[in-house]
């Protein structure tokens, strides 16, 4: 097996992840090979594993012709949330004051651009996207303390702080519940949870277990979380394919 990594050095905030995921799966002995563009990889065989970012993962997926869709809230949370969530579109805010005021996030590409609370059009300002832009739309919620679930094979792996007044703990047995009622959960993903100003344990999204900030996660654990996920979603085609052509 081969592990083929985005090159990244030196580390930085933004390439922590992948930079973790290598000292994992260095820990673990496997022959690992960094490369700065997909070309450098040409071939890779059904037991090899790629580490890189969200968008150059799902590169890969769809040389494959395999689709991976988010899945910020699924339905099966739905009494986790605490607030209101539902989809839309840009246009929606943009037509009435009576939108404002709520928290919006993208659907599609969930890095186009950051989540944030809009109260004036100004808030709307630098999206760079179209009226008919789909997007979730939430009710406000103030959290004062946000965590990472990891969740492995539905069971929590670690549970890791990225935000927030460190007096402030979460509810353990809200944690319990969601992840045991999320049963069709993929074999790696994350549930992240915020408690908020009136001390209630609320999930704030989930994601999807590859290309996943790793927030101190130990090394060797994500290495097998990110492995885990890639054999989930790469089986189909390796069923019936020994390699795959990687190419930019």
């Amino acid at each position: 097996m081969i592990v083929y990594v985005r090159k990244v050095e030196p580390p930085t905030d933004f390439s922590v992840s992948p930079f973790t995921l290598l000292t994992g799966f260095y820990l673990r002995g496997e022959e690992i090979i960094q490369y700065n563009n997909f070309d450098e990889i040409g071939e890779l065989a059904s037991q090899d594993i790629i580490v890189d970012y969200v968008f150059q993962m799902q590169h890969i997926f769809n040389l494959m012709n395999i689709k991976v869709c988010p899945i910020d809230y699924p339905n099966q949370l739905q009494k986790f949330y605490g607030r209101k969530i539902e989809s839309g579109t840009i246009s929606q805010i943009f037509e009435s004051k009576t939108n404002w005021n709520v928290f919006i996030k993208p659907i599609a590409d969930t890095k186009l651009f950051e989540g944030r609370v809009v109260r004036t059009q100004k808030d709307l300002i630098g999206l760079n996207v179209t009226y008919d832009y789909p997007i979730w739309i939430s009710e406000p919620v103030h959290f004062v303390r946000e965590w990472r679930c990891f969740i492995l094979n539905h069971h929590v792996l670690d549970v890791r702080p990225y935000k927030g007044d460190y007096h402030v703990q979460y509810d353990p047995t809200i944690i319990d519940a969601a992840v045991a009622t999320w049963k069709e959960a993929p074999s790696a993903c994350s549930i992240d949870i915020g408690v908020t100003a009136d001390n209630r344990t609320l999930v704030v999204e989930a994601n999807d277990g590859f290309s996943l900030g790793t927030y101190g996660l130990n090394p060797y654990q994500a290495a097998v979380f990110h492995e885990t996920r890639w054999r989930e979603i790469t089986h189909s085609y390796f069923q019936d394919h020994q390699t795959v052509k990687v190419h930019e």
